[in-house]
């Protein structure tokens, strides 16, 4: 039972003992101020119905400990198991219980149970009997008689008790009361005192009960109350005892208490009294008090004194907790002992107290945040390169708002970590980064900034080379080393290496560079390009043009020694013809390869200048023979007269002569030599149609002789070499 003080003392009645005996028993000291446990209730109006009466409470033997004190030879003589309460074993002996609380006499009651008295032989009597008394006073009130043993069982000495004993033994005089001498013994008879304690027995009311009831055994007792009659009544084991209290109960302040005493005096005897139940309504009049905590402060907010009826309801203070709630409190049931089933007790000593916990109520609400990390790519132009990494942490905030003070708290916390992971640069064919990675970074937090990289990505350095090959030989002449950034053009043109190729004797035949110009495409390696070139020559009278597709007939060249074309290939090709303006005749001709480049014209015209030859036109030498389209590009040449004419005044011609004739292959080549040799701008020599004369003599031998020595210095001096 949940155990509820009060502190507010009121006047009430006592039940004490009522025994009889040879003496008086030992003083019995009530302790009315236990704390005393809350049971099972019923109540109801004034009436007999209590069943239906939730105001009633209702004692088991399992309580009994928690509502009675045990005084004197009682204490510590209860078995909990069986109920039963000792009060004497032995000669001499006084024992009391007292009924901790007050009964509301406004209310029927009922207590069950059995006594036993003792056990009488033919040799020895017993002595001296149980009394049941009721009382107001202070509720430790018990005889103050010398007589304390025996025949005042606890009862005589007390001021203004009624109730009932059953007595085993005969006093006279010797006890402060009524005598019982004369009366049959045991007997049951109702008692009651004056206001100074002087006991009398309602000689009326007695009856004998036989010696079947000192036979050591227990009978059973019902002591009931019907409030509406006031009528009190005892069944002692079929035996009835009844009387109307209603001149005795004081109605303006109807709380008695109760107690059961036993006594021995020169006479022994175990005496008990077996408790089973007991229903009652306390007394009516209780107090409480009601705090209020502020949980969170642990300030009282404030207190309400409350009262009521024992057992019944509390009035729980909605309305005020509403206001508290409305004001952003709630009630923490954990805490708070108040509850719309909480129960005024029946213990008017103890003032109940109340506690109300009231928390303050919080609203939560949750925002969040984005940290971001944005990484750009971006060519050194600002266009983007890739696209952009984006990383993000988020950052939860809880927002707990006190609803009592509107302070608020705020919590953030992490959703997945607070580290940004290091990110790798993409890799982009042909350019370099000039960061290969951002690295990770940690502590990021909620009040962090954003933050915004750029990688820039610049172009590699790359590299061309272009080999220019004598395609006769496959042996590389010269390269050429092109720089250019990745993805860019080179702005290289063959032309610009035309003069280089030209005057170490060469003219393009074919090459591998792309129409659209050289392009830095390749990452890290370089690119190799190929330009084939031929030996620019002039074609003698006895030589083929195998580069040029070109079948010169030695028996067919003009009078300056320039062969003449028989026969070339025309297919898918195009050609350089060198015409002689005014006949109309090709003195060179050269074969345009399937490509697009340049001619060696300002060389080529060099050397046909050397031959008497002056070139008319204006042609720079491009040309476009990609598709083999390029038509034949003919390139007009006159003969410089006053070469000719000098070149015949030197040596005369005597091809047609039959006394003339070559001495031998050997002497002719020479000739050739000697023509480079003897040639001038201003008197150029022919020399290859002269002949050494087959015998010599006569007018004109000195021509001849001049001849026949340049022949033998010819053949005998190597001029390559001066």
């Amino acid at each position: 039972m949940r155990k509820i003080r009060m502190s507010r003392i009121k006047n009430r009645w006592v039940i004490t003992g009522l025994v009889t005996g040879s003496l008086f028993a030992t003083p019995l000291i009530i302790d009315v101020h236990a704390d005393m446990p809350r049971i099972n209730t019923q109540k109801t109006a004034s009436s007999t119905n209590e069943e239906a009466d939730d105001n009633y409470t209702l004692i088991n033997r399992n309580d009994f400990l928690e509502y009675f004190t045990q005084n004197g030879m009682a204490s510590n003589n209860y078995n909990n198991e069986t109920g039963i309460q000792t009060f004497t074993t032995t000669t001499n002996q006084a024992g009391n219980i007292t009924f901790k609380n007050l009964i509301n006499l406004d209310y029927s009651f009922e207590i069950r149970g059995a006594i036993n008295v003792g056990k009488a032989t033919a040799l020895s009597k017993v002595a001296d009997g149980i009394g049941f008394a009721f009382y107001q006073g202070e509720r430790t009130q018990y005889s103050t008689s010398n007589n304390i043993y025996g025949g005042n069982v606890g009862i005589y000495g007390v001021p203004n008790v009624f109730g009932w004993k059953l007595d085993t033994y005969a006093n006279g005089n010797d006890v402060d009361g009524d005598s019982d001498e004369g009366l049959p013994t045991p007997y049951g008879a109702f008692v009651s005192t004056d206001a100074t304690g002087k006991g009398t027995i309602d000689k009326q009311s007695v009856q004998g009960m036989g010696s079947d009831f000192t036979n050591g055994e227990m009978h059973s007792l019902v002591i009931k109350y019907d409030a509406s009659t006031k009528i009190l009544s005892i069944v002692l084991e079929g035996t009835t005892f009844s009387e109307s209290l209603a001149d005795k109960i004081n109605t303006q302040d109807p709380e008695y208490s109760f107690s059961v005493a036993a006594s021995t005096g020169s006479l022994s005897a175990v005496q008990a009294f077996r408790f089973d139940s007991m229903k009652y309504v306390a007394y009516q009049n209780q107090n409480a008090t009601i705090n209020y905590i502020d949980e969170n402060t642990g300030k009282t907010l404030a207190t309400d004194e409350i009262s009521g009826v024992s057992n019944s309801l509390v009035t729980y203070p909605d309305i005020k907790i509403e206001d508290y709630e409305n004001e952003g409190y709630e009630v923490d049931t954990s805490k708070t002992d108040l509850t719309k089933e909480s129960k005024f007790d029946n213990d008017d000593t103890k003032n109940q107290t109340f506690s109300v916990y009231l928390k303050h109520k919080t609203s939560t609400t949750t925002s969040q945040k984005a940290i971001k990390r944005t990484i750009s790519y971006e060519y050194e132009d600002g266009t983007k390169a890739a696209e952009d990494s984006q990383q993000q942490l988020i950052f939860r905030n809880k927002i707990v708002k006190d609803e009592v003070t509107n302070e608020s708290t705020s919590t953030w916390e992490a959703v997945a970590g607070t580290t940004f992971i290091a990110v790798d640069s993409p890799v982009i064919t042909g350019y370099k980064a000039n960061n290969v990675a951002i690295p990770a970074e940690e502590n990021i937090k909620q009040d962090s900034e954003d933050e915004n990289y750029v990688v820039k990505y610049s172009p590699k350095n790359e590299q061309a080379i272009i080999r220019f090959v004598d395609a006769t030989t496959g042996k590389v002449i010269f390269e050429r080393q092109i720089n250019g950034k990745f993805g860019t053009s080179s702005n290289y043109n063959l032309i610009q290496d035309i003069a280089l190729i030209g005057s170490q004797g060469y003219f393009v035949k074919e090459s591998n560079i792309p129409k659209t110009g050289i392009q830095f495409n390749q990452d890290g390696q370089s690119q190799i390009y190929s330009v084939k070139v031929l030996p620019i020559e002039i074609t003698p009278k006895n030589t083929m043009d195998s580069q040029n597709s070109q079948t010169v007939d030695k028996d067919k060249v003009d009078k300056y020694g320039v062969a003449e074309s028989k026969s070339i290939d025309h297919s898918a090709t195009g050609l350089v013809q060198f015409v002689e303006q005014n006949t109309g005749k090709v003195i060179k001709s050269d074969i345009l390869p399937k490509q697009k480049g340049f001619y060696p014209v300002n060389v080529v015209a060099a050397t046909l200048k050397k031959h008497g030859y002056q070139v008319q036109s204006n042609w720079n030498g491009a040309y476009d023979n990609e598709d083999g389209n390029q038509k034949n590009i003919k390139v007009s040449v006159s003969q410089d007269v006053d070469f000719q004419k000098q070149s015949k005044l030197v040596i005369e011609n005597y091809a047609e002569k039959t006394n003339y004739s070559f001495r031998d292959n050997l002497s002719q080549d020479h000739n050739v030599l000697l023509n480079q040799f003897f040639n001038s701008s201003n008197i150029p020599v022919d020399v290859n149609h002269t002949l050494i004369p087959k015998s010599g003599g006569g007018g004109a031998g000195g021509g001849h002789e001049v001849s026949k020595i340049l022949a033998v210095l010819a053949y005998s001096v190597n001029f390559s070499r001066r």
